[in-house]
């Protein structure tokens, strides 16, 4: 919670924001990756990493890390399957959502 000043409300505002709009990056990464363009995909992978860190989501972190990586070197050849791993952090960070409200202020 330090990186939100310890303010709850704060952190809980912008992980919804996160969750919210993880669908819309997926789908902006497997398109990306489906047309070979491997600097969007490297850009878009290094931006989700950034977020996903903040919110100590370690999981999809490594796994837009590993995708960043890869299409740095213009390797999209495990894109969809980082893809399809990074897609099924969704569910979970969900459920800390729920399992989280009783500590929203």
């Amino acid at each position: 919670m330090p990186r939100f000043n310890d303010d709850r409300e704060f952190f809980f505002e912008l992980l919804h924001e996160f969750v919210n709009d993880l669908d819309n990056r997926i789908s902006a990464l497997r398109e990306a990756a489906q047309v070979g363009d491997a600097g969007q995909v490297h850009r878009l992978a290094h931006s989700l990493k950034g977020t996903a860190s903040n919110f100590c989501a370690n999981d999809l972190t490594g796994y837009a890390r590993s995708l960043e990586e890869q299409a740095r070197d213009n390797n999209l050849e495990n894109a969809q399957a980082l893809i399809s791993r990074i897609e099924n952090e969704g569910p979970q960070l969900r459920e800390f959502i729920k399992n989280q409200e009783h500590l929203k202020p």
